[in-house]
């Protein structure tokens, strides 16, 4: 297979069809492969164009065929079909994250799982490679996903094939057609920020538009984006479905799997994209046999694909990157790579503009989308993250003192060792002494671990009673909000002058809302209430948390809103206190009718 010299092809097309010069984006030395227009817009010249608006119904009339060229036996467990405008549609893949750590009780909303991301190379291996190993040595992260399956397990979203050029139209023009199967290509000469423009207009069509088909985390529904490139890599790389991923990196294609071995099946590389007498470009999308173990068809090759996270060199030894961040990152590599180089762990730096300043293209840079969402919707996930901090530091605060406490113990029975023989025998005493002394140093810095662990500790407690008082404030004033509206609706609504006030629903209306609000806030309040109690040094950390809160409240409050305040710290405080000494509290009469009192507040009056 001979590729042209950029220079001689870009004449040619140049000369056939004017509006393909984009082609001289491209670096003049490097090899290049020849995409005609038809790649850009999926569809030929003759092809009827429907137009679509925001409110087009969100409607699949696209045969299934075009979108999902390659279907899957556990579709209706595994995929989620979301619609497009103009009756197109996308298809995209559950991507289950079992988490590895932080996965019991407060700390459950924190747990994640640790990945690698690159390829994982003995000393001789990366002497070898040092050439590239700042792109392909192993980096760790940390991968969560926003939803939960029916099972309760986090999962997340990819989409199953690249995003295609008639479907990147039917988003950024709302017009378009399904194109044929056998040119139903990948969209490149996308720029990263049209990459990101095509997921902000189709999440803003979908919400109009089909917004129960999204899934949602809480209450919120999900968004279209990149992924990031530790979503990337672990969908990439087959996820918990590939099972060497628990103990090792493994980027895919593993050595030895049915990918290697007919790697024409898989990979289009080079020698595997389409022919042409001016080069070679990408196949459509889904024209190879082999997907990878999560069902994921031309995650490498084909079209090298952006993600979110910009681009960082690796560091050796230290498993994280360099730190400096530069331009566009892009995974899987493209057919201008050997299908045998490039795997999940293949990438590189894409510059996001080119040397005229103009946003930078390239006919083999592609991308593929995901389905994020909010990490936090509602004050209650807000709390479930606070707790959920508050909880490992705790955790690594104890693992911290037993350590020490396990090394002062061993220290100390060594030292009872010492002093026996010492006093048992004449010999060898100039040896023992001076491992006497060491063992006394070494349980002296013991004892200073250990107070200072303790300190920290300490610390961190007053941090947490300082940061709990400080919510329980917050939803104090939320409370009396709430509470205060309530009152003065429900006055306006029974007053008999206002029985024909045409803004009459609305009060009515406006008092649901607000009890609702009223509840949930409550529980909010209890529930925190409940955490604070349950501290042994309860008492002591409150006053001094106390202490701490008032003096900023003074620097920030005067007269009645600091009277407030400090009324509803109080009623705080008091409230933990009696739910430590087992009293069951009334929300009515100790939160919110105390609570309310205390906020002085105008009631309506005819």
């Amino acid at each position: 297979m001979s590729y042209l010299h950029f220079t001689t092809a870009t004449e040619f097309l140049a000369f056939r069809k004017p509006s393909l010069r984009i082609m001289a984006q491209l670096r003049p030395s490097a090899p290049v492969f020849v995409l005609s227009a038809l790649l850009c817009t999926g569809l030929s010249s003759h092809t009827a164009r429907a137009q679509c608006t925001t409110s087009t119904p969100a409607q699949i009339s696209w045969n299934k065929a075009i979108y999902d060229p390659k279907p899957s036996p556990d579709s209706d467990a595994e995929e989620l079909v979301l619609p497009m405008p103009c009756g197109g549609a996308m298809v995209f893949r559950r991507v289950e994250v079992q988490p590895t750590s932080a996965s019991t009780g407060d700390a459950a909303f924190m747990a994640n799982r640790r990945i690698t991301i690159g390829q994982a190379m003995d000393l001789k291996s990366t002497q070898a490679s040092h050439s590239n190993g700042y792109n392909l040595f192993i980096h760790e992260a940390n991968l969560a996903a926003p939803f939960t399956d029916k099972n309760q397990h986090p999962v997340y979203y990819i989409g199953k094939y690249e995003v295609t050029a008639a479907q990147y139209k039917l988003v950024m023009e709302g017009q378009g057609a399904p194109p044929p199967q056998r040119r139903n290509f990948p969209a490149s000469n996308i720029s990263f920020l049209e990459a990101q423009q095509f997921a902000e207009k189709w999440t803003s069509w979908l919400m109009k538009n089909a917004p129960d088909r999204l899934p949602k985390r809480g209450d919120k529904p999900g968004f279209i984006r990149l992924p990031t490139d530790a979503e990337w890599v672990f969908a990439a790389s087959g996820g918990i479905k590939n099972s060497s991923l628990n103990t090792q990196p493994a980027p895919w294609p593993q050595p030895g799997s049915d990918c290697q071995n007919q790697i024409d099946d898989c990979i289009v590389g080079s020698s595997q994209g389409i022919s042409t007498d001016h080069g070679v470009i990408p196949k459509p999308i889904g024209s190879l046999n082999i997907a990878n173990p999560l069902s994921l068809y031309d995650i490498v090759g084909n079209v090298s694909e952006m993600v979110l996270t910009p681009y960082q060199m690796r560091a050796y030894l230290h498993y994280w990157n360099q730190g400096l961040t530069g331009g566009t990152q892009v995974f899987g590599g493209s057919v201008l790579n050997s299908a045998r180089d490039i795997s999940s762990a293949y990438r590189a730096e894409f510059a996001p503009y080119d040397d005229n300043g103009d946003a930078k293209r390239a006919p083999e840079v592609g991308f593929r989308v995901v389905i994020g969402a909010m990490t936090m919707n509602s004050l209650q996930e807000a709390l479930k993250a606070q707790k959920g901090f508050a909880a490992l530091v705790n955790d690594a605060a104890n693992a911290d003192t037993s350590k020490v406490k396990e090394e002062h113990a061993n220290e100390n029975d060594a030292l009872k060792n010492l002093q026996s023989a010492l006093s048992q025998s004449d010999q060898n005493k100039a040896e023992l002494q001076a491992r006497l002394t060491q063992l006394n140093q070494a349980m002296e810095a013991a004892r200073e671990a250990q107070n200072q662990a303790n300190a920290e500790r300490n610390q961190a407690d007053l941090d947490s009673a300082v940061a709990n008082l400080t919510t329980l404030l917050t939803l104090s004033k939320q409370i009396a909000s709430n509470r205060i509206d309530i009152v003065n609706y429900t006055a306006f609504v029974n007053d008999p002058d206002n029985a024909r006030n045409p803004n009459l629903s609305i009060y009515k209306t406006s008092i649901s809302t607000e009890q609702v609000s009223l509840d949930d806030t409550v529980n909010a309040y209890l529930g925190l209430l409940k955490t604070v109690s349950r501290n042994s040094q309860r008492d002591t950390r409150l006053e001094d948390a106390k202490t701490i809160i008032v003096n900023n409240l003074k620097n920030n409050y005067k007269d009645l809103p600091l009277s407030r305040r400090l009324d509803w710290l109080d009623i705080a405080i008091q409230n933990t206190k009696d739910i430590s000494s087992g009293k069951s509290l009334d929300a009515e009469r100790d939160i919110i009718t105390k609570i309310e009192q205390a906020a002085h507040m105008h009631y309506y009056n005819r």
